[in-house]
C-alpha cells in the first residue's frame, strides 16, 4: 500500500509537469528525449508486427427480458506488439534527459534518495554516473566499468495506441455483424506512470540480493560464474559458448563492464524491463500488470508468455534518442564479422545516454460465454503501423 502511494504521488507530479510545460521541441540532436518523440514516432511493420493466426468460435446465453437465446460468435485471433513501455537510459544521478520529468524538484527527489543509499554503505558506493574512476575497476588498458541510470514509464504512445486499437475494433464489427468481431490486445502499462526509477532501487547499485538470486537458480556446477543469460541470446542459463559483443542481464544492477556504451545502454535497459514485467522482484519497481481478462463485455484469452526475455523476437526495441527510426531490432544479434556494428550505426551521442519504446508482444482473441474451438490459420500479416 504504502509503495502505491508513492507511485500515485509521483504520478500526480509528473503529469502536472509534462502538462504544465506542454510538449516541447525534441531535442534528439542533443542526446535528450521530449514526451511527443515518443508519442509520435510511429513504429512500422518490424516493431508492430500485426499479424492474424486464426479465429475463436464461443457461445453465450444472451436473454431479453424473460426471453433467453443460445448464440454462437466468432473473433479474429490476432498477434501483434504493444509499444507498452518508454525507457530512458542515462549517465548521471538525477539527472534524467527526457526534458518533461527533468524538473528541479523531482531530480532533487531523486538524488536525494540515491544519496540515502550511499549513505548507509559508505562513501565508497558513489560513482556520480559515468565510468568508475577506481582503478581497481577499470583503467585505460581494460573495458570500463560503467554505471548506469534507468527510468520506466508507460509509453505515451499508449493513448494513440487506444484510439487506433478502436478504431480497429469497430471497423472489422461493422464488416462482420454483432457475432463476429476482433481487436488489437488490451495493454499492460499505463501512460506516464514510473515503473522503475533506478535512483530510488537501493539494490541497483548494491547488487547484494541479485548475487543470492543469482546462486539460487544457477546449476550447481555453475556457480563460480558470476554472470549468465546473454542479452540477446534464448534465456538459457548455460554458459556462453560463442563469442558474445553484447552484455548479461544477471546481476540486474547498473553496473556493466563493456567498450561500447551504446551496447551498455542496451543491455542495462533490457535489465530493467526484466525486473518490471515480473513479480516479485528484489528491487523497488512498480510491476506492469498481468494482460487484462476482460475488457468491456468480452473476455480474452491469450497466448505466449509475458515475460520479458533477452533476445526474443516477441520483444523488440524502438530507438527513440539520439536518433529516432521507425523500425525496431532484438537486442543480441552478433556483430563481431560485420563492417558497422550496433554501436557504430548512428546511434552515438556525445551525452552516452540512450532512450527506447519496448514493444511486447500478445496473442489474443475476445469472446463472450465458454470458447468452444480455437481454430489456427496460415498467419495473414498486415503491414499496419502504430
Amino acid at each position: 500500500m504504502v509503495r502505491k502511494i508513492v507511485y500515485l504521488l509521483l504520478v500526480a507530479f509528473l503529469s502536472m509537469n509534462v502538462f504544465s510545460n506542454g510538449l516541447p521541441p525534441s531535442g534528439i540532436d542533443n542526446g535528450s528525449v521530449a514526451t511527443d518523440d515518443f508519442a509520435f514516432t510511429i513504429g512500422d511493420q518490424s516493431c508492430a508486427g500485426v499479424c492474424i493466426t486464426g479465429t475463436c468460435v464461443y457461445t453465450y446465453i444472451r436473454c431479453a427480458g424473460f426471453v433467453c437465446e443460445w448464440r454462437f460468435g466468432a473473433s479474429l485471433r490476432i498477434r501483434h506488439r504493444i509499444p507498452e513501455l518508454a525507457v530512458n537510459v542515462y549517465q548521471q544521478t538525477a539527472e534524467s534527459t527526457w526534458d518533461d520529468y527533468s524538473a528541479p524538484f523531482f531530480d532533487h527527489l531523486k538524488a536525494s534518495a540515491s544519496n540515502n543509499t550511499f549513505s548507509l554503505w559508505g562513501d565508497s558506493m558513489e560513482t556520480g554516473g559515468g565510468e568508475t574512476p577506481s582503478a581497481s575497476k577499470a583503467s585505460a588498458a581494460t573495458t570500463p566499468v560503467r554505471f548506469k541510470e534507468v527510468e520506466i514509464f508507460g509509453n505515451p504512445k499508449l493513448a494513440l495506441y487506444e484510439l487506433e486499437k478502436a478504431a480497429i475494433e469497430a471497423a472489422i464489427r461493422a464488416a462482420g455483424g454483432e457475432d463476429f468481431g476482433g481487436s488489437l490486445c488490451p495493454t499492460r502499462a499505463i501512460p506516464l506512470v514510473p515503473y522503475f526509477l533506478s535512483e530510488f532501487d537501493p539494490e541497483w547499485r548494491l547488487n547484494f540480493w541479485e548475487q543470492v538470486l543469482a546462486l539460487n537458480i544457477l546449476p550447481p556446477d555453475f556457480i563460480g560464474i558470476p554472470y549468465m543469460v546473454d542479452e540477446g541470446r534464448d534465456g538459457s542459463i548455460w554458459p556462453v559458448s560463442m563469442p558474445t559483443t553484447w552484455g548479461h542481464t544477471y546481476p540486474r544492477v547498473g553496473w556493466i563492464q563493456h567498450a561500447e556504451d551504446q551496447k551498455a545502454n542496451a543491455v542495462v535497459a533490457g535489465r530493467a524491463a526484466h525486473i518490471v514485467s515480473r513479480r516479485g522482484q528484489p528491487h523497488f519497481y512498480n510491476y506492469i500488470g498481468d494482460p487484462p481478462s476482460s475488457e468491456g463485455s468480452y473476455q480474452i484469452r491469450y497466448w505466449g508468455d509475458s515475460e520479458y526475455e533477452p533476445g526474443s523476437d516477441r520483444y523488440v526495441w524502438q530507438h527513440i534518442a539520439p536518433h529516432n527510426s521507425s523500425s525496431c531490432d532484438s537486442f543480441g544479434e552478433s556483430d563481431v564479422l560485420y563492417h558497422q556494428n550496433y554501436s557504430t550505426q548512428d546511434k552515438s551521442t556525445v551525452l552516452q545516454t540512450s532512450a527506447y519504446s519496448l514493444w511486447m508482444e500478445q496473442e489474443c482473441c475476445q469472446y463472450r460465454g465458454v470458447i468452444i474451438a480455437a481454430v489456427e490459420i496460415d498467419e495473414i500479416c498486415l503491414p499496419l503501423p502504430i
